[in-house]
C-alpha cells in the first residue's frame, strides 16, 4: 500500500509497483500539480506523483463497479488501469504553462508526449508486457482516444471525459492542498451513480446522481475562478 494524503492506504498491485519504480514514473515527483499557483497558496507543492497514484485509485474503484455491471475484458481492465496511472507520464514542468509554447508552429502537447514515451522507453514497455500482461498499444489506444475495436467506449471518457476520474483527482487534491473548501467532491458517491448506456455505450450517471455531478461541476468553476485562475498565478505563468 501507498499513503495518500486525500485517500488514504491505497493498495498497489504488483504491476502498479513496479510502474512507480520506473525512472521516468519517479521524474514525476519533482513535478508541481499546480506549477505557480503555490506562490499564491504555500501548501500546494503537491506533485503528478501523488496525482497520478490517485487516478489510479480511482480508476480501479470505478472498474469495480463497472465490470458488476457490464462485462470488460480483463486485459483491457488492466490496461485501462495502466493508462490511468500513466497519463501525465509526459507531463512538462510548471503544469500546463508550457502547453502555450509552440514549436516549428505546432503546440506542445503533453498528452502525445505520454503516448511517444510509452511507445518508445524500454523500462516502460517491459513493464507493461511483463507486469501488467498488456500490450503497450492497448494502454496508448485508450490515452490518445484511437478507435479499438476491443476497448468499449465508455472506458475511454473514464480517463478523460466531462466526468472523468482524473478530475475527480485534481479537484480533491487540489483543494485539500491549496486549503480551499470549495473543490472537495464526494468521489465515492458519484462512482456509485456510474452506468453504462446500452445504446450508445457512453459512460452515464444515474438520475439520482445528478445533484452530484452539479456540484463537481460548480467546484471545478471555483477552483480555476479563485486558484488556477488567480491573478498572482498567471502573472508567474506569463513570466
Amino acid at each position: 500500500t501507498i499513503r495518500d494524503a486525500i485517500y488514504g492506504s491505497i493498495p498497489l498491485s504488483p504491476a502498479a509497483y513496479a510502474t512507480l519504480d520506473t525512472r521516468l514514473f519517479q521524474r514525476l515527483k519533482h513535478l508541481k500539480q499546480v506549477g505557480p499557483v503555490y506562490l499564491v497558496y504555500p501548501g500546494a507543492t503537491h506533485t503528478r506523483f501523488s496525482h497520478s497514484v490517485g487516478v489510479y485509485h480511482l480508476v480501479r474503484l470505478a472498474l469495480q463497479h463497472l465490470t458488476a455491471l457490464v462485462d470488460i475484458e480483463p486485459e483491457v481492465a488492466r490496461a485501462t488501469l495502466a493508462a490511468a496511472l500513466l497519463h501525465d507520464l509526459g507531463h512538462f514542468p510548471y503544469s500546463h504553462v508550457l502547453d502555450d509554447i509552440c514549436i516549428n508552429e505546432q503546440r506542445l502537447s503533453h498528452v502525445q508526449l505520454s503516448i511517444a514515451l510509452i511507445e518508445s522507453d524500454p523500462e516502460i514497455r517491459d513493464v507493461l508486457q511483463d507486469y501488467w500482461e498488456v500490450a503497450p498499444s492497448l494502454v496508448t489506444d485508450i490515452l490518445a482516444g484511437r478507435a479499438n475495436p476491443r476497448i468499449p467506449r465508455f472506458l475511454y471518457t473514464l480517463i478523460d471525459g466531462p466526468m472523468d476520474m482524473d478530475k475527480l483527482d485534481y479537484l480533491n487534491r487540489d483543494a485539500h492542498h491549496t486549503g480551499v473548501p470549495y473543490g472537495r467532491v464526494e468521489v465515492q458517491r458519484l462512482i456509485d451513480f456510474l452506468a453504462v448506456d446500452k445504446d450508445s455505450d457512453d459512460l452515464v450517471i444515474t438520475e439520482s446522481g445528478v445533484g452530484t455531478v452539479e456540484s463537481v461541476i460548480f467546484a471545478k468553476y471555483l477552483m480555476f475562478r479563485y486558484v488556477y485562475w488567480h491573478h498572482t498565478a498567471r502573472i508567474a505563468g506569463a513570466m
